[in-house]
């Protein structure tokens, strides 16, 4: 009607076959960008084909759980569709992709890996779903070639910048030896979502990182965030969130997303994050 704003369409998941452990992974990455609805075999659901994309759980004997599928695609061939598989072999893998399955994830599930797969099947955006040093090549000509801007904000918590009269000091744990470095600016974590913070490396840092972590998928961090005006260290693990190089090839800067060891230590944290706040108006 004219006049008055379009409402936009909910997006729709089903998903098929998944335990309650699953079911409450996928609901916590998928949060806010598609409402799913679960179904515990695939019997279920072959009649309630409306939906825009299905998270298809493989349970062994595959034979079987792959004949019940493609009834399920004869009734709609259009239909997204993701298999979750544990230890499913590669090429088996990539011959279901080949034969019309839209993509396929090995469980247990990272949750920035499948809320990226499902953006890219509902949302078209075309960007790597695993974030690795391996990668990087391949995201920095994404970038350039502006298929997905590295600059949209897909913060769960507004970031705020520390400020160099308050910017903390952190010591990234590597082989039980302690880099030091900044921390330029820090969110706290929300919803379930952890928290994210931005390290500005000094060259051994980012020379040790590159060296320890550039063949892992998924490399994890040991960090003691030195905040101004506190005595002990607040102890967290980081996971990096990768970006392109610089024009010199240098790592300057990383973003990680991280979890606190001790939940109390959440308050000092929140207070840390408000005053940045403030210190910036």
């Amino acid at each position: 009607m004219e006049g008055q704003t379009q409402r936009k369409r909910r997006l729709n998941t089903s998903v098929i076959g998944a335990n309650r452990h699953l079911q409450k992974t996928i609901e916590k990455s998928l949060y806010s960008l598609t409402r799913c609805t679960h179904y515990s075999s695939p019997e279920h659901f072959s009649s309630a084909l409306n939906t825009d994309l299905v998270l298809y759980t493989l349970h062994a004997p595959y034979f079987s759980s792959l004949k019940t599928l493609i009834k399920c695609l004869e009734q709609n061939p259009g239909l997204p569709v993701i298999i979750l598989a544990k230890g499913l072999d590669a090429n088996h893998a990539v011959e279901l992709i080949k034969c019309g399955v839209s993509d396929y994830i090995d469980l247990p599930i990272e949750h920035l890996t499948l809320r990226r797969k499902v953006e890219r099947l509902l949302l078209n955006v075309r960007r790597p779903a695993i974030d690795t040093w391996t990668m990087l090549p391949f995201i920095e000509y994404q970038s350039k070639a502006k298929v997905w801007s590295k600059d949209a904000n897909r913060r769960h918590c507004y970031r705020a910048r520390t400020g160099l009269n308050m910017e903390p000091l952190v010591d990234v744990n590597i082989d039980n030896i302690e880099y030091q470095s900044n921390l330029s600016d820090i969110s706290i974590k929300t919803d379930d979502w952890p928290g994210g913070m931005r390290l500005r490396l000094n060259p051994a840092t980012q020379k040790r990182i590159i060296e320890e972590f550039q063949n892992q998928a998924y490399p994890l961090l040991h960090l003691n965030i030195h905040l101004p005006e506190t005595d002990e260290p607040v102890l967290a693990q980081g996971r990096p969130i990768f970006r392109p190089q610089n024009a010199q090839g240098n790592f300057e800067e990383v973003v990680l997303q991280y979890q606190l060891t001790h939940k109390p230590d959440e308050q000092k944290m929140q207070s840390f994050w408000m005053r940045c706040q403030r210190n910036r108006l």
